[in-house]
């Protein structure tokens, strides 16, 4: 509901700042007649705020709102001359230098204090809060809770360690009071199948809507939680019964050669250029191959530019997380920059186009990292059931891996991404994905 809204003020700001600015400039109301030229602005302007997630209350608390919209200012400065510019004479448009740039400084500085005013608003007067009651103990519940004590889009009306304990109180439980009820997932899979009588009759039949902790625990972390791993009965119905559906599957693996294709031809000179900076200035094979894990377990080569210092022993075996833990002299001299903008995953292109790879995925495993996290993480295998991809949604909540505990986090939001795929959750991450690639792993939790 807050991201809708969200829209629907941007909506009404874009098309105010277009007006306001016509209108300064010429001091003329019949100047508005151009106004509609200024429209197709507005979906690149929606693109990149989705992709910066100033749609997203939780990210505009977080982090500090100046430097973002100021980066969307600029991006949307750039891509608007180039609209104006490449298509005036085609569709017969004007090219108001100073009118754009006064549009969108308006509708940049209004977007952002209303975004401030939103939030104050909505957290002072408890706006659209939901409330929600807690019943059971586990280990899932009380990180739950820990999140809650931050969250301003929750509060916490009661919380019971059993549903014996709340029985005084079911009748005080109506939809006008009550938005959900989590409930320890062990109440609802793991007993006999007379608790579902009262369940429905307390709780259902009064339309008041329930989510075990596992699932809640997924909405606020984006991944799930340590202990639904375990549960093979949770498996078996959210992820075992799942079948991909034939119309997502079919279009998933034609974009990928289709954009796969398309890539090749756009990023071939770049491919050149790297690969001749790589030979000339570092002076060793710019392309390497590495064994990973691939879809259904099978193995398969991926192939990355080189951005370490090739040895003499290039094939030795190495430290299972030794690759995120390098010193800076470790890297070639284009090495740092490769890295840093993800260049060196462009050869993956060939993987691709030979379906080891799609576009969007779990990450593929190192043979070696594999063998170690499968021994030490319960039901690991679980992430090759899906095609691995170059875009994951793992990459983009979480850094590149440096030992067990962080294997354990990625493949938290692998399952996530599992579970929960479908067609626009891959095109959301491609998108977000156009921001990750200027982000540091050391900036990432």
């Amino acid at each position: 509901m807050s991201k809708f809204l969200l829209l629907i003020i941007d909506a009404v700001l874009f098309l105010g700042s277009i007006f306001l600015a016509l209108f300064l400039r010429q001091l003329n109301i019949d100047h508005f007649f151009y106004w509609t030229d200024y429209i197709p602005l507005f979906i690149p302007i929606v693109l990149t705020s989705y992709i910066f997630s100033i749609y997203d209350l939780n990210f505009l608390r977080k982090h500090g709102l100046k430097k973002t919209f100021l980066a969307l200012f600029f991006i949307n400065i750039l891509f608007g001359m180039g609209f104006f510019y490449l298509f005036s004479g085609i569709m017969n448009l004007g090219t108001p230098k100073t009118t754009l740039f006064s549009s969108l400084s308006i509708f940049y500085l209004a977007a952002y204090f209303t975004r401030k005013q939103f939030l104050s608003f909505k957290d002072k007067r408890g706006l659209l809060v939901k409330k929600i009651v807690i019943i059971g103990v586990s280990s899932t519940i009380n990180e739950i809770k820990q999140n809650l004590l931050n969250n301003k889009e929750y509060k916490v009306i009661f919380e019971y360690a059993s549903l014996d304990e709340q029985k005084g109180n079911i009748e005080n439980y109506t939809k006008k009071n009550i938005d959900f009820i989590v409930i320890q997932n062990g109440y609802l899979f793991n007993r006999d199948t007379a608790f579902w009588k009262p369940l429905a009759k307390n709780f259902v039949n009064k339309g008041i809507t329930i989510k075990t902790d596992f699932d809640f625990y997924e909405e606020l972390f984006g991944r799930i939680p340590d202990e639904s791993v375990k549960e093979s009965l949770w498996l078996i119905k959210t992820i075992a019964e799942r079948d991909e559906y034939g119309v997502y599957k079919i279009l998933k693996r034609s974009i990928d050669i289709l954009v796969s294709l398309l890539a090749v031809l756009l990023f071939f000179i770049p491919f050149l250029f790297i690969w001749l900076v790589i030979k000339i200035v570092d002076g060793y094979n710019p392309v390497f191959k590495q064994k990973r894990i691939g879809y259904l377990g099978k193995t398969f080569y991926i192939y990355k530019f080189r951005t370490m210092k090739q040895k003499k022993n290039d094939t030795a075996a190495k430290e299972v997380f030794n690759e995120y833990n390098k010193e800076q002299s470790e890297y070639g001299v284009t090495g740092k920059i490769l890295r840093r903008f993800r260049l060196d995953e462009i050869p993956q292109l060939i993987n691709l186009i030979k379906g080891d790879l799609s576009l969007v995925g779990p990450r593929p495993v190192w043979d070696k990292e594999y063998e170690t996290a499968e021994k030490q993480i319960s039901n690991y295998s679980l992430r090759n059931i899906v095609r691995p991809g170059i875009a994951g949604w793992a990459q983009l909540n979480f850094r590149a891996v440096r030992n067990i505990e962080d294997c354990v986090i990625r493949f938290a939001y692998d399952i996530y991404y599992i579970k929960n795929k479908s067609f626009f959750l891959d095109i959301s991450i491609i998108l977000k994905t156009i921001r990750r690639l200027f982000i540091s792993d050391k900036k990432m939790g």
